[in-house]
This record gives structure tokens, sequence and C-alpha cells, in this order.
């Protein structure tokens, strides 16, 4: 590789591209240690999805960071803050069941 790419984290200069993965949020370059069995920076982390698709999701340090960070910074002050919507309650206990209307079967099971 001709040019060096540069780490968005620490800001090392990285002339290994395999040392480096992509964040899927903010598309920036991150150090990431491919094996577990030689020393090596990691700037982020991977992990396998969940629900339909089991792809690979990469994410540099600042973007997990990122929502626990804006939970720690202050609130505005409160004449600032608009009046949030109140949330509706959520109950534990499970929707009523329906009762299905049951149609007459049109045709008769037989046993052998």
């Amino acid at each position: 590789m001709s040019e060096d790419l540069t780490c968005h984290v620490c800001a090392q200069v990285v002339t290994d591209l395999r040392l480096l993965a992509d964040c899927d949020n903010c598309r920036e370059l991150y150090h990431l240690n491919p094996r577990s069995d030689v020393e090596g920076i990691d700037c982020g982390n991977v992990w396998v999805g969940s629900g339909d698709s089991l792809a690979l999701q990469f994410s540099c340090q600042p973007c997990i960071d990122g929502p626990a960070a804006e939970l720690a910074e202050p609130a505005e002050p409160a004449e600032a803050a608009a009046t949030p919507a109140p949330a509706a309650k959520r109950s534990s206990q499970p929707p009523p069941l329906t009762q299905r209307r049951r149609e007459p079967r049109r045709f008769r099971r037989v046993d052998a």
C-alpha cells in the first residue's frame, strides 16, 4: 500500500490496512486487531449481528460510547428544555386473548 492511513480514534498512522476496520456508523477507519494471539491495538469492536441478519457489525469506540456519553452530559436548564410528552405506561401483563370464530370443517377427519 503506497499511502499511510490514520486511525480516527487514536490518530496513529497505520501502514497495514489489515489492522484497520471501517465503522458502520461514522464510516471512519479505526484500529481493530484481527488476531487474538498477537498483540495489537483495538480502538473499537466487532460482533455478530442479531435478528434476521447475522452479518458482522463494526463500530469504533466513540460510536459505541456515543449514547452513554450523551446520557452522562448535564441536562439543559428547565426553562430551556421543552416539555417532553408523557410516555405510555407499559403493563407487565400480556394483552388479552381474542376469541376466534370457529367455522365448521369442510371435511371430517378419518383415522385409519
